[in-house]
């Protein structure tokens, strides 16, 4: 697992807003009939963040939901 790498808050929140902005569009233009997927390498090189900090804080949230399972 890769070490994450901390960020300002003000680039983080900023991060969030873009995401959520490519997945706004992203499901207008599937409702509109033209939808162009991404996959997680391109979301990533747009957002301009490494693929792999953001497989592993999935991989740590998968794992601490498991555990609230239990």
């Amino acid at each position: 697992m890769t070490e994450s790498v901390r960020m300002p808050a003000s680039v983080a929140s900023r991060k969030v807003r873009e995401a959520a902005r490519l997945v706004v569009e992203s499901v207008a233009e599937t409702a509109m009939g033209r939808s162009t997927k991404l996959n997680l390498e391109e979301v990533c090189a747009r957002l301009e963040i490494n693929v792999a900090d953001v497989r592993a804080r999935a991989q740590q949230l998968r794992d601490a939901s498991c555990r609230r399972a239990q």
